[in-house]
């Protein structure tokens, strides 16, 4: 799944796509093209590890990381309101 806008991006690893060269380029060259082009928040769902991490944009134009999360993932954000529990996904 890939949704982009101005605004929001997130990207859900396919397990079947899934590679150590595919995840270093979510965390690296994607997330700098999503940071330079101004996309406020990236998600990456990655169900290899069970877990989600989110990147927000801070107002120095750089990207603060949350730590990753496996249970239950609440983002209420001026742009989203997502509440998931985590175990019923994985």
């Amino acid at each position: 799944i890939r949704r982009k806008s101005s605004k929001i991006a997130w990207q859900a690893l396919n397990p079947t796509d899934s590679s150590e060269s595919t995840a270093a380029r979510d965390h690296t060259l994607k997330l700098y093209l999503y940071q330079e082009a101004g996309v406020g928040e990236y998600w990456i769902v990655d169900p290899e590890s069970n877990s989600v991490t989110s990147f927000k944009l801070t107002s120095e134009g750089t990207y603060s990381r949350s730590d990753p999360v496996s249970r239950s993932i609440e983002f209420r954000t001026e742009h989203l309101y997502a509440l998931v529990d985590l175990t019923e996904v994985w």
